[in-house]
């Protein structure tokens, strides 16, 4: 088991984990934790050196009632490399962490080498209803009262952003109630959810100005946020190449780890596409 660490950011206890040597990898992930991506940091740190965060108001992190929006968790990304000395990195975001990192790469392009982009929110206007107050406040009920606070609810609300939820290993439903059912964690992710996924028209323009070469994954079922939000990304962003994953959902770290550690190897270490990793 990898040990987790904390840093003090701003106040804020920030818990994160780190494997191997070398070259920064960077991971941030989306409404979850970092526990998305267990099943690719040991084989990944054989190459890179690996870097989870659990980004506040989620996972092992503090958990302050404040308003968790982009700004936040880009400054809190931006002092967290500070803290822990990382000057040059390779920043790879999941959904929510994809905007997170897309964000982090336009502000501060001297600081990533490589951008990767994982089913990442941002085009889409997923939550547009949550600006309704009524239609908000009656969703916050639902989900606090009702879904997370109970477990069965909770996995049917989860498996439908999977491809095939039969083949996922049950601890991983199990490990997010766990988190999620308390009080302050139902608040973080109802406050993340409504401020991260609406479009704007600055973060779109962002996105067109990233430079720095992008690597973007998706999977071909994702429900959440179709294959055709990342056709959108790919073609936004001038100096990038897109992946496509058969037979998977959202969560793609969590339904074929495999196939996305192929990729990262292929590209961050072969640098050739089609050499598979030893």
């Amino acid at each position: 088991m990898i040990e987790t660490k904390f840093v003090k950011i701003k106040g804020i206890n920030v818990a994160y984990r780190e494997m191997g040597v070398g070259e920064i990898l960077l991971f941030i992930h989306g409404m979850g934790s970092s526990l998305v991506f267990d099943e690719i940091i040991e084989p990944l740190s054989k190459y890179l050196k690996v870097i989870v965060i659990d980004l506040p108001g989620f996972g092992k992190s503090e958990k302050p009632d404040l308003d968790y929006n982009i700004d936040f968790y880009v400054n809190i990304l931006f002092e967290f490399c500070k803290e822990i000395n990382l000057e040059k990195i390779n920043v790879a975001g999941l959904s929510l962490g994809g905007m997170i990192a897309i964000e982090f790469a336009y502000r501060y392009p001297q600081s990533v080498n490589n951008l990767l982009v994982l089913s990442s929110s941002g085009l889409n206007p997923i939550a547009k209803m949550l600006n309704n107050r009524i239609f908000y406040l009656v969703f916050s009920f639902v989900m606090k009262y009702i879904i997370f606070s109970n477990k069965w609810l909770t996995k049917r609300f989860q498996i439908g952003s999977y491809f095939n939820h039969k083949k996922i290993n049950p601890i991983v439903f199990r490990k997010f109630f766990e988190y999620i059912k308390y009080p302050e964690s139902k608040k973080a992710w109802l406050s993340a959810l409504k401020n991260v996924f609406n479009v704007s028209e600055e973060f779109v323009n962002h996105v067109r100005e990233i430079r720095v070469n992008t690597i973007i994954i998706w999977g071909k079922n994702d429900k959440t946020i179709p294959l055709i939000i990342g056709d959108k990304f790919s073609k936004l962003i001038t100096n990038s190449k897109m992946f496509v994953i058969d037979e998977c959902g959202h969560p793609i770290t969590v339904e074929q780890p495999s196939k996305v550690i192929e990729i990262i190897i292929n590209e961050l270490v072969l640098k050739k596409v089609g050499q598979p990793p030893d």
